[in-house]
């Protein structure tokens, strides 16, 4: 295949949205999307006068890096859709700058990041893609949890894809709780070959399908006596103060008299309360020195290179190649050469900048030092090797796990149901009475 030779998938995706002003790739990670909306890009040359590419802000080195190798002559510019969504005097300078152009092509990356209409971010990049002529949204999935995530992705694209408001939308796909403590939650989705049929004719979907097996091993380690006390002593810490918070709670919701914001406040306090404990008793675990010792003897016994993901920077090692959310595009690079061109051995990401973007096909071995609670970030994770190019039989994904600790098999139960783990709990708490739930939290942290 030559340098700029689509693959089978990828000619298919181009020349179905070269016909279309609008279209979203939903293609899987790996099978190269990027490639494809690049030359979408270059064919619309002649028509276009402006070029923008809204992505997270830690894929932007990585974009610029895809458009010098695929369509270097592309007037392309690159922005965060962080900076977009936080930044008032960026968002209006970008305004600014488009104002004079009357044929805008834009492309958002990672449609997901759009999914909340209620948002900033969502709300400015819809006002963008409204001055746009072309657009193009990107993301390996329509979808993270439910339907509702599909409206504000095809609002960018054109508000007459779907022709009808958010309630409306809703109403149409999913059904409510109409009572109890989970009222107003999503009940049950349903109508979705309808709602396929409404998108289909602007979407192109593809799965990566590479002759390349994917091994799974989990590798348990046992906690040091120190480690484990450690764990226990901060887990009992925060059962104390969640023993005073119960009792506070109680008392709300048995005064009929307290005012509604202030209930409403006191059980936010309890959530932020058990969030600390969970967060707190994740990272004891990430930062231990038997976990170190446990990736230490992992590496010892696998060839080749590995990605190490971490989800809490105390669990990188000081001298340690390293790729995190604080380093700038310099940095960034300078570490990911030396791992890929010198006899370094291991290279450590977070979820937050590693799991997004990075082309690691080179390497075909990753350890999960811990887990991420976002089962999309672990899916992105695994794809960072698993993707066109890797030469490799197998890629293997080590997960560490330490023995006997609830924490670890409440993860477990819920990566593998796709859940978010902070949004299971508190689902679960919900269920409880009060004085419970301490009790339900104890047995599985």
């Amino acid at each position: 295949m030559s340098k700029n030779e689509n693959t089978p998938i990828q000619a298919q995706a181009f020349a179905k949205l070269r016909r279309l002003k609008v279209g979203a790739l939903f293609m899987s990670m790996g099978t190269g999307k990027t490639k494809v909306a690049l030359d979408l890009m270059a064919d619309r040359v002649a028509r276009c006068d402006y070029f923008l590419w809204i992505c997270p802000c830690s894929l932007k080195s990585e974009i610029e890096k895809e458009q010098q190798k695929w369509q270097p002559n592309l007037p392309l510019k690159v922005i965060g859709c962080e900076s977009i969504g936080q930044s008032e005097r960026i968002y209006n300078e970008l305004l600014e700058e488009l104002k004079p152009f009357h044929n805008l092509f834009v492309v958002v990356d990672e449609s997901l990041k759009i999914k909340n209409l209620q948002a900033k971010r969502t709300k400015r990049i819809i006002e963008i893609g409204s001055m746009a002529q072309y657009k193009l949204i990107l993301n390996g999935t329509p979808m993270s949890k439910n339907v509702l995530d599909v409206y504000s992705q095809m609002e960018f694209l054109s508000p007459l894809i779907l022709n009808e408001n958010y309630w409306s939308f809703r109403n149409k796909y999913c059904s409510y709780f109409s009572e109890g403590k989970n009222k107003g939650m999503i009940l049950d989705q349903y109508n979705i070959p309808h709602l396929i049929s409404r998108i289909q004719p602007y979407i192109f979907d593809a799965k990566l399908e590479l002759d390349v097996q994917k091994n799974y091993q989990t590798v348990f380690y046992d906690l040091t006596f120190d480690d484990l006390n450690e764990y226990e002593k901060l887990k009992n810490k925060y059962f104390d103060e969640l023993d005073k918070l119960e009792e506070k709670t109680s008392k709300i919701e048995n005064n009929t008299e307290l005012d509604p914001e202030e209930q409403l406040k006191k059980k936010q306090e309890e959530r932020n309360s058990v969030m600390n404990l969970i967060t707190l008793c994740h990272s004891c675990l990430s930062c231990s020195a038997s976990r170190s010792l446990a990736i230490e003897k992992l590496l010892e016994k696998i060839d080749g290179k590995v990605v190490i993901f971490t989800k809490f920077l105390g669990g990188i090692p000081k001298s340690a190649l390293k790729i995190i959310g604080s380093m700038n595009k310099e940095q960034r690079e300078k570490e990911l050469d030396k791992f890929k061109k010198t006899n370094a051995k291991c290279l450590y990401l977070s979820y937050g900048c590693g799991a997004f973007g990075l082309n690691l096909q080179f390497c075909n071995n990753i350890i999960f030092a811990d887990r991420t609670w976002d089962m999309a970030q672990m899916q992105q994770a695994e794809a960072r090797v698993y993707r066109l190019g890797q030469e490799a039989d197998t890629v293997n994904y080590y997960y560490l796990k330490a023995q006997d600790i609830g924490l670890e098999e409440l993860l477990d139960q819920n990566l593998e149901r796709k859940e978010d783990v902070m949004d299971h709990i508190v689902t679960n708490l919900k269920k409880l009475k009060v004085k419970d739930q301490v009790s339900w939290l104890k047995k599985h942290i």
